[in-house]
């Protein structure tokens, strides 16, 4: 039997602070600035349905229709940048712990209204090169050649934090009560 492969992400994807507490995205933000050159003053973070670990380790947020770019100041609050339009952004919400969330569109004036008010030349680029040729090039016109910092976020997501193993022991437990036929969570 021959069937489709979903093309769209499926599953619970809302933030569930108690379960994963700002304060470990927040200390994640911050082993990133740790290891970046003290000249960069942001991040420029992008996902989409295929590539998107980095923004996911550092927001929460997996865009499952359009891409998503996070915005992540050494100062200030970071933003998110979502896809589809103002529509989208109630939806996209739930899904992470980042208050300001705007659309995607004309991400290029945004990055240069964010550059702005950092006050800064140097910017890093997290998963640039699975950006699409035009979203790249709006926002190379506006900030230069980042520095690709994705390699560094990528050792981090290597090691794991206690509270990381935790839920990673708890996913095992379900998934070994669930074969052996003994799990009765929520259906």
């Amino acid at each position: 039997m021959f069937t489709m492969h979903p093309t769209l992400l499926v599953g619970p994807a809302d933030w569930d602070p108690v379960r994963m507490p700002k304060e470990e995205f927040l200390g994640r933000i911050a082993a990133f600035w740790r290891a970046c050159d003290p000249e960069i003053s942001g991040a420029i973070v992008y996902g989409d349905a295929r590539n998107h670990a980095e923004l996911a380790y550092l927001t929460h947020f997996t865009p499952k229709l359009e891409p998503a770019i996070a915005l992540i100041g050494r100062a200030g609050a970071p933003r998110l940048l979502v896809g589809g339009g103002v529509n989208m952004l109630a939806a996209a919400k739930p899904l992470t712990w980042i208050e300001e969330l705007l659309p995607l569109r004309d991400a290029g004036a945004v990055v240069g209204r964010w550059r702005t008010e950092l006050g800064s030349q140097d910017f890093a680029l997290l998963n640039g090169d699975a950006m699409p040729y035009g979203l790249r090039q709006s926002i190379a016109t506006t900030l230069g050649t980042p520095t690709d910092m994705t390699e560094t976020v990528a050792a981090a997501m290597r090691h794991k934090s206690m509270r990381e193993l935790a839920l990673m022991r708890e996913a095992c437990a379900t998934l070994d009560a669930t074969k052996a036929g003994d799990w009765r969570g929520p259906m």
